[in-house]
């Protein structure tokens, strides 16, 4: 790795990892998420290269993750077997202290998960948070009030979290 992309993947590999965590519920596949998104940046001049360019690319491989698991759940259902994914993730991988903030946020669906994490746990402003997601602002604002139980979770943990 040159010297600054390993400079870039030191500083923001953590929190890369922790939105691919709470997207996909596991972090072993989080971190294949985000070692793609750096994989694919080897061979790149990193000029343009922003956090935000980043957290589009993790969000966007972490939907293809998901995908392919809803397709391995429906093959898995058409021939009569049973899923070998166990939700186990709460229990191993995530501190306690996210507990609730996982069970908030796995319920949502996909467009409204990817918000609120962008807005609360990233603290990105709505604009930044449509510009990164590639949707309108109204769209954002929208996804905010219908999770706003989820969002007060989301805040009151991370408050907590990071004092």
């Amino acid at each position: 790795m040159d010297g600054d992309l390993e400079r870039l993947y030191s500083r923001v590999r953590p929190r890369l990892v922790r939105l691919a965590t709470l997207l996909i519920d596991d972090s072993c596949a989080a971190e294949d998420v985000v070692q793609d998104v750096f994989a694919s940046l080897v061979s790149r001049n990193l000029e343009g290269v922003s956090d935000s360019y980043l957290i589009s690319a993790v969000l966007n491989r972490s939907k293809s993750v998901l995908r392919h698991r809803l397709v391995v759940r429906r093959a898995l259902a058409r021939l009569g077997g049973q899923s070998s994914e166990v939700d186990t993730v709460l229990d191993n991988d995530l501190n306690a202290t996210l507990a609730p903030v996982w069970r908030a946020v796995s319920g949502l669906p996909l467009r409204q998960k990817q918000v609120v994490i962008c807005r609360f746990w990233l603290d990105y402003s709505e604009r930044d948070t449509a510009r990164t997601l590639g949707i309108s602002e109204g769209t954002v604002k929208k996804c905010c009030a219908s999770t706003k139980g989820v969002s007060r979770c989301l805040k009151r943990v991370m408050t907590h979290f990071l004092a």
